[in-house]
């Protein structure tokens, strides 16, 4: 009786694996191809991500998205696949410009630009800060301290403030 149930047991623990080991083939595939849809641009002129194209029947992202399906159960890479988009629509079915070559100034440019207007912003706004001071302190010399206030100017101050208080 004890050999039999070793025995069963023996048996069941195949069947019991395979199935794990099937759900996490499944899941990987499943992660490959989100990753693969988020890489593409689905070019029914959405411009959308292809894992993001919600058009009903869209005659893009469905067959896009079937080939990949295909493509990855054949057994093929991430890059393979992407590669084959690639020759086939060109680098405008990239969600992203690569990282190599001329594109890379893509993901440069927008850092230089941004350095560069700062340094213009800046040099600008210390120059009109220096001619500023520059044309008090000439106006300052000129008239010999800041300009008083005479006592007519005065007396109207003083008579606005109690218009203003009553």
């Amino acid at each position: 009786m004890l050999r039999r149930s070793l025995l069963l047991a023996l048996a069941l623990v195949p069947l019991m694996l395979a199935p794990a080991h099937s759900i996490q083939q499944q899941t990987l595939m499943e992660t490959r191809f989100r990753e693969l849809s988020d890489t593409l641009v689905c070019q029914c002129g959405c411009n959308l991500q292809l894992s993001v194209c919600g058009m009903q029947g869209c005659e893009s992202a469905t067959p896009m998205r079937k080939e990949i399906r295909e493509k990855l159960d054949a057994g093929e890479t991430n890059e393979e696949i992407l590669a084959s988009f690639v020759d086939r629509y060109g680098l405008t079915v990239l969600s992203a410009p690569p990282t190599s070559g001329f594109n890379l100034s893509a993901w440069i440019m927008p850092f230089v630009v941004l350095i560069a207007g700062a340094w213009v912003a800046k040099s600008v706004l210390g120059s009109w800060r220096r001619e500023t001071v520059q044309n008090e302190s000439v106006a300052t010399e000129q008239s010999g301290g800041p300009d008083p206030v005479n006592a007519e100017q005065k007396a109207r101050i003083e008579r606005e403030l109690r218009d203003f208080d009553a």
